[in-house]
């Protein structure tokens, strides 16, 4: 297994981990567990904190939530979507041993469910 994980965005190359010092901090912030912090990962802010969190150890120009938002920003501007920034967020957690690839799997499963549930209402809508 890699030392962390990569998100290249356009010609800069984020290297990503969460180490203890930055899950303890991170579990501060969001009165919970970083594991249980996971299903609130739709929300900006939170995915902004556990971005900041994998980033401000390895990456010189991440030194606060507010650059961490910048980098969702390039990342969405170079056309990419924030839900899929989700994936690398739970390849980070895998990675930095918080979690097994079982707990990925079932979370991509529920997501794909709920996905389509939402198209199904779309669509009823739009009908």
């Amino acid at each position: 297994m890699k030392p962390y994980i990569v998100l290249n965005i356009g010609e800069k190359e984020y290297r990503l981990r969460i180490p203890a010092t930055s899950a303890i901090e991170l579990e501060d912030k969001l009165n919970c567990s970083v594991v249980d912090g996971m299903n609130r990962l739709c929300e900006i802010r939170v995915l902004a904190k556990y971005f900041y969190a994998a980033a401000k150890q390895l990456n010189d120009d991440v030194k606060t939530e507010g650059d961490a938002l910048a980098v969702i920003d390039e990342y969405t501007m170079q056309g990419n979507k924030v839900e899929d920034l989700y994936d690398v967020i739970l390849s980070v957690m895998e990675n930095s041993g918080y979690i097994k690839q079982e707990a990925i799997d079932m979370s991509k499963k529920i997501t794909a469910q709920m996905q389509e549930k939402l198209m199904e209402k779309q669509s009823a809508l739009l009908s």
